[in-house]
């Protein structure tokens, strides 16, 4: 089975945020940001979208369907939530 998403929409493969700081110290979950970071699984099939499979974007937060599949977690989003792609 395979999740494709119709028309004007992206599914993301969410990228955990890390749970450390950069001197190490650890970030309680109570504190944690959702994320707002991922991979590009697949597209939809308009024209409008602009992103690729593969690409790593980042999103708006709180604008996608959260689905776990297979042990991952996957939001699907609207074109217009990816916001920008990291190169």
């Amino acid at each position: 089975m395979t999740i494709r998403p119709l028309d004007n929409m992206v599914l993301v493969r969410v990228m955990s945020p890390s749970d450390r700081t950069s001197s190490g110290i650890l970030i309680p979950e109570t504190v944690k940001e959702s994320p707002k970071e991922g991979l590009v699984i697949a597209i939809g099939d308009s024209t409008e979208i602009k992103v690729k499979v593969g690409d790593q974007v980042i999103f708006a937060k709180d604008m996608g369907f959260e689905i776990n599949y297979e042990g991952n977690s996957y939001l699907i989003l609207p074109n217009k939530a990816i916001l920008a792609v990291i190169e």
